[in-house]
């Protein structure tokens, strides 16, 4: 948690907490930013702890799956 979260070069937020999801299979995060739109690309980490990611809203999975 507090790593920086990119969009298109610019800082827009950090990370609050993530984890991996067993459900999903994948890894899942949270944080706290300044502008976003649900489906926008950012950049979460800085250097090698840096992975892609795509702006979903909660819930993240769809009830009864």
């Amino acid at each position: 948690h507090g790593q920086p979260v990119y969009a298109g070069g610019q800082r827009i937020g950090f990370v609050t907490s993530g984890s991996f999801s067993p459900t999903l299979g994948h890894g899942i995060g949270m944080g706290y930013l300044t502008r976003w739109q649900e489906g926008m690309p950012v950049t979460a980490g800085e250097g090698s702890a840096a992975c892609d990611a795509v702006i979903v809203t909660k819930p993240f999975l769809k009830k009864g799956v």
